[in-house]
């Protein structure tokens, strides 16, 4: 065995393997003072700071949430946002224009969110994170919607003449905590499908496939060129019907080109590595003795 290979399982034995660099094109981990939400203004790539949607009421609570798989830990910071209300409530929060160029491309997203109050009476109630162009118009969501308490995704043309829900029925249900991607393959051509894949807790070690997805949307034309421009993000409750309690939480909140973007690892400290790299040392001149 090479010192090469011999530090590289010293590495693994560690839990310091190394991880691509993440670059998310957004990211929102809520770290700021525990209380309102309206007026904070941090994380990466947005232009303006959070307001009230309806009602408003979002609250930054501590801690924040984690998740983990096998040996893998994502990569979180501050708290998280939560709304309840049986109004319609949330936040709404504006970046710049993140627009699909012409031809196939594909973005990612991610997020940690709960519910509560699910199912709903109403169809038109819902529990959800949307994301929406400069028209204020919804083209993608995620969250409870209606009388399904499982996690669902919404997609919608950008003149609101086409929408397509995923089946809930394989989902697991969204009152439970959960870290959940989504892969949006976008095909500018005319007519050309738009397939869209989320997965409700995923493993970190690697892109998920296609396979393995929780559930989809796929086979329909929702966006032609210029048609998927998103700007806003959107937290929180819709009420349509009686009144009814609701609950929407999340945090972790990040869109990116790549699924490590979006479900990034702690990379190894400066001095873990230092530590590593020693120890690895060590075993080389060991077998060269």
């Amino acid at each position: 065995m090479n010192n090469r290979v011999s530090l590289i399982s010293t590495l693994s034995i560690l839990g310091l393997g190394v991880v691509a660099q993440a670059n998310p094109i957004l990211y929102e981990g809520f770290d700021y003072s525990a209380g309102a939400l309206v007026g904070e203004n941090g994380g990466t790539g947005f232009s303006n700071a959070w307001a009230n949607s309806g009602a408003g009421g979002d609250t930054v609570t501590y801690p924040g949430n984690t998740y983990s798989s096998g040996a893998d830990n994502l990569s979180v910071t501050g708290g998280f946002t939560t709304v309840t209300n049986t109004a319609t409530a949330g936040s709404f929060r504006d970046f710049s224009a993140i627009t699909a160029p012409d031809g196939t491309t594909t973005y990612w997203f991610s997020l940690i969110s709960s519910t509560g109050g699910v199912a709903f009476g109403s169809g038109g109630d819902e529990a959800s994170l949307q994301i929406r162009d400069s028209d204020n118009t919804e083209l993608l969501s995620v969250g409870a919607f209606g009388s399904s308490a499982n996690w669902r995704i919404r997609a919608k043309s950008a003149d609101g003449g086409i929408s397509g829900f995923s089946d809930g029925g394989d989902a697991p249900n969204s009152g439970t905590s959960a870290f959940i991607v989504i892969q949006v393959n976008i095909n500018t051509a005319d007519s050309a499908a738009d397939d869209l894949y989320f997965w409700v807790n995923p493993s970190l070690d690697s892109t998920p496939t296609i396979g393995s997805a929780t559930s989809s949307i796929t086979g329909t034309n929702f966006w032609d060129s210029g048609d998927f421009s998103i700007q806003r993000i959107r937290s929180g409750l819709i009420n349509s019907g009686a009144a009814e309690s609701k609950t929407f939480s999340f945090d972790e909140f990040r869109v990116g080109d790549t699924f490590a973007d979006v479900a990034p690892i702690p990379e190894p400290s400066l001095f873990a590595l230092l530590f590593a790299g020693c120890i690895g040392a060590v075993v080389y001149v060991r077998r060269k003795r």
